[in-house]
């Protein structure tokens, strides 16, 4: 059988009910959506697992890390030290007025402070500058002329029955003076207590307590980093009358930021 028989057999084939064109054009418009959902599922799985992965690795909030508290270190400044911005009259001006506060805001009820020398010279805890040198400027041998920038005081406390005393020095540190004022000892028994500690703000801090059946002693040395030099002495000469100051009040008194050379 021919062609031409088949088709008169078969006859007309019904019209069809499918548009070509749009049939095309929808294809086109999947392909392009598979196109574009491959690469966003595969962002969201990135996300979706990054989320993931900063959700195990954030810290928890509700815990506070354990922290172990370091000691402090002592910071003992180097080379010469440096010049001094204030003139001696705003120094003791400015040391005399701290020191009267630090010392009386300690003192129990009934002390007060007066006149350690005795001779109306000087206001209790009124420093003043001293041009004695006593310490040699060994690291600045460029001006071993140069005065060392000395300021002292004193003053009695007078409580219920005795006096005790006080004493600042404030000077210039300069690599030497008293570091430790314990030693090496070789004086008589009892020996001195000592201690050496490193300050809040790396200050070196060295104390001793010397006692006797009747007396007592203590000296506190602190070297700050900013190149100040502070000794303060406190002697009570009756171990029958309670101390006005304790060692830890003392030493707080060294330590007192205002109490600078350099403020």
């Amino acid at each position: 059988m021919d062609k031409n028989t088949f088709d008169d057999a078969i006859g007309e084939p019904p019209p069809s009910t499918v548009r070509v064109d749009e049939a095309i054009a929808r294809g086109r418009r999947e392909a392009r959506v598979r196109q574009m959902a491959t690469p966003v599922a595969g962002a969201v799985a990135v996300v979706a697992l990054t989320v993931g992965a900063v959700s195990f690795l954030a810290p928890d909030p509700s815990r506070t890390p354990s922290a172990t508290p370091s000691s402090p270190t002592a910071i003992i400044p180097t080379g010469c030290p440096p010049t001094l911005t204030e003139t001696d009259r705003e120094a003791t001006g400015r040391l005399s007025a701290l020191a009267r506060e630090l010392v009386g805001d300690r003192l129990p009820d009934g002390a007060r402070l007066v006149d350690g020398e005795g001779d109306g010279s000087h206001e209790p805890l009124e420093f003043v500058k001293t041009q004695n040198r006593i310490i040699e400027w060994v690291e600045c041998a460029a001006r071993p002329d140069e005065p060392d920038g000395r300021y002292t005081t004193g003053a009695g406390i007078a409580v219920a029955g005795g006096e005790a005393a006080i004493e600042f020095t404030v000077y210039p540190y300069q690599g030497v003076g008293r570091a430790d004022p314990c030693g090496p000892w070789a004086g008589t028994d009892p020996a001195p207590e000592c201690a050496s500690i490193a300050g809040p703000d790396g200050e070196a801090v060295h104390t001793r307590v010397d006692e006797t059946a009747n007396a007592s002693a203590t000296l506190v040395s602190v070297i700050k980093p900013d190149g100040t030099c502070l000794e303060v002495s406190y002697h009570s000469p009756d171990r029958s009358i309670p101390s006005p100051l304790s060692l830890d009040e003392v030493v707080e008194i060294a330590l007192d930021p205002g109490m600078t050379l350099y403020p």
